[in-house]
């Protein structure tokens, strides 16, 4: 299951008000969550075919966000909504990697208070997939490198 969190913003355009409600999947770890929050209005400016270069992004992007609903596997573990989407994503950051572990254990039925060697064991296991992993940047696309490898 993917975590994904609806994200609903509300802004006046043009006399009309607008209710963008916007499913986002979330990322295994945030390590950043202010940069994370920046990229948020561009996504969902994507997802409804808006211009970023236009006065009503500018209105979108300056509009508060909230996370109205979420599906996780450590849905138990969150705050219940509506909530600002900053005070999701801290909880969220904050709250993630224990819950996961726990539900892998019971996944496995591992009593972790009579096995507390396997908790450092997957919390090892977890630091060293999160040292590893990739980053999410991708590669700047200018018409030079895609005559090249095109």
């Amino acid at each position: 299951m993917q975590t994904k969190m609806t994200i609903r913003l509300i802004y006046d355009f043009r006399g009309e008000t607008k209710q963008l409600d916007t499913e986002i999947q979330l990322p295994l770890y945030i390590e950043n969550i202010e940069q994370y929050l920046y990229s948020l209005p561009t996504k969902v400016a994507e997802k409804y075919g808006l211009d970023t270069f236009t006065y009503e992004f500018e209105m979108l992007e300056s509009s508060p966000m909230e996370v109205i609903s979420y599906e996780s596997r450590i849905k138990s573990r969150l705050p219940k909504l509506p909530m600002d989407v900053k005070d999701f994503l801290e909880a969220y950051k904050q709250v993630g990697p224990e819950a996961y572990l726990q539900t892998i254990a019971d996944a496995y039925e591992i009593d972790l208070v009579e096995n507390p060697r396997i908790i450092k064991a997957m919390k090892a296991a977890y630091n060293l997939g999160k040292e590893q992993r990739m980053p999410d940047k991708t590669m700047a696309a200018s018409s030079w490198i895609k005559h090249c490898f095109t």
